[in-house]
Parts: structure tokens; sequence; C-alpha cells
């Protein structure tokens, strides 16, 4: 079985409200970075001289 390849997603080939009502976009986005933060996500990102990587 060959394996399959994955779909990657690029946030500039969509809009927030493709996922969410326009509504509830912004306190989906709030609690979705909140999420990151408490789970350290954020570490993945940003590096010890707080710049963004790749």
């Amino acid at each position: 079985m060959l394996p399959r390849k994955r779909r990657r997603f690029y946030a500039v080939n969509y809009k927030p409200t493709d996922f969410v009502e326009k509504e509830y976009v912004d306190i989906v986005t709030l609690y979705t970075l909140r999420i990151i933060i408490d789970l350290g996500g954020h570490k993945e990102f940003i590096d010890r001289y707080n710049d963004l990587t790749k």
C-alpha cells in the first residue's frame, strides 16, 4: 500500500469564514490562541530571540 500524500493547508488559501460563522470568528480565534499558549505550542513558532520561525 502506498503512503498517502499529506494535504498542505496554507492560511493564504482560506478565509476564517470558510470554517466558522462570521459572528464567531473573533471568539474562536481568541480561544485558539489561548489553547496554543497554554499548551506551549507558541514555542514552535517563536525562538529564544522572540523572532518568528518557519
